[in-house]
């Protein structure tokens, strides 16, 4: 599981545009732990979302 940190570092961006990506369903769907407030994605899925940018 990835935090949004990692994604953002392996997307070479922002946490914030990796906050804007996942607000306008741009990228695979996180897992909301905590309620609300902790994302996580899996890094298979962001790998795959990751490829097919290119």
């Amino acid at each position: 599981m990835l935090g949004i940190r990692e994604v953002a570092a392996l997307a070479g961006v922002s946490t914030r545009t990796i906050r804007r990506y996942h607000n306008a369903g741009l990228m695979p769907a996180p897992i909301r732990l905590a309620g609300r407030t902790l994302l996580k994605w899996r890094q298979s899925e962001i790998l795959t979302w990751l490829n097919g940018q290119s």
